[in-house]
């Protein structure tokens, strides 16, 4: 799951290979290494917790 501003070039937030648990590929902004949206990077073993709300507005 990733959102982008494809105008600037800018990932807003990645969160990829949910399943590898603290293996998963996670972060906000442009990754600085690799993969700008942070695929195969393993971010999530760098963080002691992680929380994602995602809230929508339903009509």
């Amino acid at each position: 799951m990733q959102v982008h501003n494809y105008k600037e070039k800018q990932v807003v937030f990645a969160f990829n290979n949910f399943r590898a648990g603290n293996t998963a590929d996670i972060g906000i902004g442009n990754n600085r290494s690799g993969h700008p949206d942070y695929t195969f990077s393993q971010s999530m073993k760098n963080y002691s917790m992680a929380l994602i709300l995602v809230l929508a507005e339903l009509e």
